[in-house]
């Protein structure tokens, strides 16, 4: 989320059970030098570094949806919507900070 970069969430939902939660920080996000006296990074480096991109390090989206008759691209679309634009990139990297109303 543009007004956590730091901070990995899980949100989880099936059916009527749903969760969401602060799951750790990102290894950007940490210093390089704080990062290498980290085991979990020393132990799996290949493997962040291997999807580790320029602009954002390790941060990234994973998504499962399972169900039946769903409509692909309405849902593609209605999820590239909630993305920041090419502007509101910019600003993030020119050190806006993004309004937080998420409830963790």
């Amino acid at each position: 989320m543009a007004s956590r970069p730091d901070h990995a969430l899980l949100f989880n939902q099936a059916g009527g059970s749903v969760g969401a939660e602060v799951y750790g920080r990102w290894w950007a996000s940490i210093p390089p030098r704080e990062r290498r006296k980290r085991r979990g990074f020393v132990n799996n480096r290949k493997a962040i570094l291997s999807k580790w991109n320029d602009t954002w390090g390790d941060r990234q989206q994973e998504l499962v949806l399972i169900g039946v008759h769903m409509n692909e691209q309405q849902i593609r679309k209605q999820l590239e919507a909630c993305l920041l634009t090419p502007e509101e990139i910019a600003a993030y990297h020119n050190g806006k900070i993004f309004e937080d109303t998420w409830p963790l």
